[in-house]
């Protein structure tokens, strides 16, 4: 990924991507295991802006908290 968002900005630079088709989007992770989910929830109820920006989510998460708090504590394989 930082490759990629190396050579889009050298690209821009050199003008041979037009500006106008180049979008600058906010750092991203991925969410594929279950550790992930929880860095997660822990940031999306962080803050009253993070709740808002992330609304659905953070809606989703409050209506499962009790399976994903009864999944917390349950022993998983690693990598799930």
């Amino acid at each position: 990924m930082e490759r990629a968002a190396h050579i889009s900005a050298h690209c821009a630079k050199r003008g041979t991507v037009r500006p106008a088709g180049i979008l600058k989007l906010p750092r991203w992770y991925d969410v594929d295991t279950f550790p992930d989910l929880l860095r997660l929830a822990e940031e999306v109820s962080s803050t009253e802006e993070a709740r808002s920006r992330a609304g659905a989510t953070h809606k989703w998460l409050a209506a499962h908290a009790t399976l994903l708090s009864k999944l917390e504590r349950s022993d998983f394989p690693a990598g799930l």
